[in-house]
C-alpha cells in the first residue's frame, strides 16, 4: 500500500512533467498526449491477480487495448503499431467488445 509521502512524491513528479509539456506547447490551448515523455503515454497494464481472486486473460487484454486506445485519442493506426497487432486484428477485437458496428458503439 502507498504511502502518504509516496503519494505525495509522485503527485510531484506529475507535476513538473506536466508544467515542462505545457512550457513546450506552441500554439496548442489543449495539452495532447504526444507532448508528454513516452514512459507517461504507455499504457500500464492492471495486476492480473486482485484480492485473491485472477483475472481472466481475455478481460486484462480488453482493459489494455481500451486503456492504449484512450490514450491515442481513438486512434486505431497507432494504438495497433504500438501494441504490435495489425490494425485488422485491432478492429477485429473492438468489434467483438461492441465498440464498431452498432448504432449506440463508443466512437473511437
Amino acid at each position: 500500500m502507498a504511502t502518504i509521502e509516496t503519494l505525495e512524491a509522485e503527485l510531484n513528479s506529475l507535476k513538473v512533467v506536466v508544467k515542462t509539456a505545457i512550457t513546450k506547447m506552441e500554439t496548442e490551448t489543449t495539452l495532447k498526449m504526444a507532448a508528454l515523455p513516452e514512459e507517461i503515454r504507455q499504457p500500464l497494464s492492471s495486476p492480473v491477480a486482485t484480492k485473491g481472486k485472477v483475472r481472466p486473460l481475455d478481460e486484462i487484454e480488453k482493459d489494455y487495448i481500451l486503456a492504449a486506445l484512450e490514450l491515442n485519442d481513438g486512434n486505431q493506426t497507432h494504438t495497433a503499431e504500438q501494441l504490435h497487432i495489425g490494425s485488422a486484428t485491432l478492429y477485429r477485437k473492438l468489434k467483438s467488445y461492441g465498440l464498431i458496428g452498432k448504432k449506440n458503439a463508443v466512437a473511437c
